[in-house]
């Protein structure tokens, strides 16, 4: 579980960094590189948080629903981290497209997830 903390803390850092200047807003504004890098962030996160959650053995409720408790840790952390750019962060503004890109991206992680380990039932241990 190392491996998702250290991510969010890179993820924190990175949304604490001051912004360009350059703001624009247009009807396209979420095709932006900028929304790409959200969603790349928040799929590598989400999916490191799975697999965490499947190989860990203390808490059967999170081993049982890891990718349930991965994309909702990731949209609470997303939510949060908006939040703090819009009142603590310099130089930075909340935006409803960057929520729309962290959730995008949470569910791509559960997509690769699922290729990469194909089913979840057959990770489940019943011997806790």
């Amino acid at each position: 579980m190392a491996a998702p903390i250290l991510w969010a803390a890179i993820i924190i850092i990175v949304y604490s960094l001051p912004s360009s200047d350059i703001e624009y807003h247009d009807p396209w504004s979420f095709l932006r590189f900028d929304k790409l890098v959200h969603a790349s962030i928040f799929a590598l996160w989400t999916l490191m948080l799975a697999i965490g959650f499947i190989k860990q053995s203390v808490f059967y409720f999170i081993h049982k629903n890891a990718l349930y408790v991965a994309v909702i840790l990731s949209l609470l952390y997303g939510g949060v981290l908006e939040y703090f750019q819009q009142q603590w962060f310099n130089s930075r503004t909340s935006d409803p497209s960057d929520m729309i890109a962290n959730a995008t991206g949470s569910l791509i992680g559960i997509f690769f997830f699922r290729m990469i380990y194909g089913k979840v039932g057959q990770y489940i241990r019943q011997d806790f």
